[in-house]
């Protein structure tokens, strides 16, 4: 029971990160994706993290897992894209070449992908680092990521400077699950202490530049560590209260298949949009239309990638 409970927290707070990130690629404006970017993206690195388990498994064995559940989601979906781009606009080589280099840009309709090579760097550089005892060049392989974009003269292949990122936030992820027992307090926040820790994050969000781990902007670097711990803490807080009501399956359904809802939200995003184009209706309608059917086609699209014989293709 107590494991089915922590995988269900777990998730949720998933799922409300992939919803975060659906709203934010169809565009509800500057001040939420402000607020969002600041914690969205970095959380799955910490949320991979929290499952990492030292000595587990071989180096081989330990990479091949990873390129299954990773990269090949990452190969399949890229070229699924690419062939529907091609089929819509006609024939381009740049897609390829940046699904194959640098993917933090030029990926039409499936610009998210760059996490899943992002995480496959951060899991597998992690690993070696902590099976050579090395762990301390965490901290300078996080401080070379975060201002790789604004040295270097170009961006770093396969999202390598946010893959050295998220080995910081990974690294706390990894703490947070061995003491756990410990830190009850901060991840079982009531909704008073919610409210509160959540109206100062969101103050302290807006204080820090924007944040955007794909582009490489991190604001004030500090700050930009704080309101991740402290976004964190509340998402976990959060996703236990919901739990507690025995409510909102589908939101824990939205986690486990998260890869499928990262790989496709976008093209059903542009979809979407293009079919309310043609209805005269306030935005926020049409966002919220598009917000709403989203989700619905991505649950059915990840039912048949999760159920079928497509499951392949998310490395099932």
């Amino acid at each position: 029971m107590r494991a089915e409970q922590r995988l269900d927290y777990v998730d949720a707070f998933r799922g409300l990160g992939i919803i975060a990130m659906v709203m934010g690629h169809i565009g509800f404006g500057e001040i939420f994706d402000h607020l969002i970017h600041a914690f969205h993206m970095p959380m799955f690195f910490f949320i991979s993290g929290f499952f990492y388990r030292t000595g587990k498994y071989g180096t081989k064995e330990y990479v091949d897992r990873k390129v299954k559940s990773l990269l090949i989601p990452y190969v399949s979906f890229g070229f699924f894209h690419y062939l529907l781009l091609v089929t819509i606009v006609g024939f381009s080589i740049n897609p390829v070449l940046h699904l194959l280099t640098v993917n933090t840009e030029g990926l039409p309709i499936a610009g998210a992908l760059w996490f899943l090579t992002a995480l496959f760097l951060t899991d597998i550089i992690y690993f070696l680092f902590d099976k050579w005892n090395v762990k301390w060049l965490i901290i300078p392989a996080v401080l070379i990521g975060s201002f790789a974009d604004q040295i270097l003269p170009y961006p770093l292949p396969w999202a390598l400077s946010a893959a050295c990122v998220g080995l910081g936030l990974y690294w706390m992820g990894q703490i947070s699950k061995k003491y756990e027992n410990k830190l009850t307090k901060i991840y079982n926040m009531n909704l008073v202490q919610i409210l509160i820790v959540g109206i100062v994050t969101t103050g302290l969000i807006f204080v820090n530049g924007y944040v955007n781990m794909r582009e490489g902007r991190y604001g004030f670097l500090p700050l930009f560590w704080i309101n991740v711990l402290l976004s964190i803490c509340l998402g976990i807080s959060i996703s236990k209260l919901i739990c507690k009501t025995g409510k909102f399956k589908w939101l824990m359904g939205i986690g486990k298949n998260s890869i499928v809802y990262l790989c496709l939200n976008q093209v059903v995003i542009q979809v979407l949009h293009k079919a309310f184009s043609c209805v005269a209706m306030p935005k926020i309608v049409s966002n919220l239309l598009v917000l709403i059917l989203s989700l619905a086609v991505l649950w059915f699209l990840s039912m048949l990638f999760t159920k079928t014989k497509l499951k392949i293709f998310i490395g099932k």
